[in-house]
């Protein structure tokens, strides 16, 4: 609640000091001053994501959008094992004016031991995103992706599978603890989950 309040009031701000100009007597209108250096500095190169560097990283995702073994549970009929959890593997690159594309790919295992069965879970998709110049350390970002996903069932007797074509957006942001290595946190559903928490290597 606090975010939206924060929010609303910031682009509040913004549409009086355009409706009201830059006087700065306006009795309506708190001081704004900073406020233009600040959106002006957020949108200049960034420091962390610089014209035509690179950047690999390597996650793994929670809260997948196919969940079996909640579903198992509910239902108790299936004994549900985890084989390979949400990974995901992510190359971007900057292509000017903090703008970034790139892909990622993602799968996640699962198998049901009394049937014998299998699922596999798998994505690949293109991403795009824009990146903010906030700190040398930080590099946050917004985009969107669009993702080829397929799901399998097989065991000895039959191999089933199931595919689409989806697009998502995402929200993220890097934090580098040297010059090249540092972590990264995303919210979106570009991959196989929902968040995704990982290393980052950077490569201007």
């Amino acid at each position: 609640m606090k975010i939206h309040l924060t929010i609303i009031l910031f682009f509040l701000l913004l549409a009086c000091k355009a409706n009201c100009g830059v006087v700065s007597n306006c009795p309506a209108c708190p001081p704004l001053s900073g406020i233009d250096d600040w959106l002006a500095n957020l949108l200049d190169e960034s420091e962390r994501f610089g014209d035509r560097s690179s950047v690999f990283q390597m996650g793994i995702g929670f809260r997948s959008d196919i969940n079996l073994a909640e579903r198992a549970q509910e239902l108790d009929q299936l004994d549900v094992e985890m084989v390979v959890p949400a990974m995901s593997l992510t190359y971007e690159k900057n292509i000017g004016n903090n703008i970034g594309l790139g892909i990622t790919l993602a799968a996640q295992i699962w198998k049901v031991p009394v049937f014998n069965y299998q699922y596999r879970y798998y994505s690949g998709g293109l991403r795009a995103t824009y990146h903010f110049n906030i700190h040398e350390k930080l590099d946050p970002y917004i985009g969107g992706a669009l993702s080829y996903r397929r799901m399998s069932l097989t065991n000895q007797d039959q191999n089933t599978q199931n595919w689409k074509v989806t697009g998502s957006w995402l929200l993220g942001a890097r934090y580098y603890l040297d010059d090249s290595l540092g972590g990264f946190m995303e919210v979106g559903n570009d991959a196989l989950t929902w968040f995704k928490v990982g290393l980052t290597y950077y490569m201007p």
